[in-house]
């Protein structure tokens, strides 16, 4: 019917996810309700939407991730964190480049922060694990973690056998 439902007070505002939405004011984030409550405090320099109950925010030019309550379940250390098929692809900035790990949304490590890539599907297969690649001098290896971070597979060179063996392994999975 037209009608107000939020005032027009805030710098920006995402949409609602889970029951919330991250706005800004005066140059911080936080949260409301669709009644304009504040929910979560505007302490963060920027705040993403909610998906399956948690929100990556940055503070200082790090980012982690809060929960509906925005209770900090992954601590705001890493310089990039991204939602990946229910986990957290994370990376750390380093003297050596930027190196690329998998977390839980409570923070437990699932594949450490010290892989030049990861990938999770390659042309629309889900290869049920995380596939890491590390620069050598004599090129890649590449390995393999489940994503309980089960190491399945070790680093090792880059050859037509060990993509045959992820091809293989990606589409058991899904048959």
């Amino acid at each position: 019917d037209g009608k107000e439902i939020i005032p027009f007070m805030y710098d920006y505002a995402r949409v609602f996810c889970d029951g919330l939405a991250a706005v800004e004011l005066n140059g911080k984030w936080g949260f409301i309700d669709k009644d304009n409550n504040r929910v979560i405090s505007f302490v963060y320099d920027d705040a993403e939407d909610f998906i399956d109950g948690f929100a990556i925010v940055d503070i200082d030019g790090k980012y982690g991730c809060i929960d509906v309550a925005g209770n900090m379940v992954v601590p705001c250390r890493y310089d990039m964190v991204q939602h990946c098929d229910g986990l957290l692809e994370v990376c750390k900035e380093g003297k050596s480049g930027d190196k690329y790990g998998i977390v839980n949304v409570t923070g437990k490590t699932i594949v450490p922060c010290k892989y030049d890539l990861l990938v999770m599907k390659y042309d629309g297969i889900d290869f049920e694990g995380v596939v890491v690649y590390k620069h050598t001098l004599k090129g890649y290896k590449c390995g393999l973690y489940d994503k309980n971070g089960k190491k399945v597979l070790k680093l090792q060179r880059k050859t037509l056998k060990l993509l045959l063996t992820l091809e293989n392994m990606a589409s058991e999975v899904l048959t």
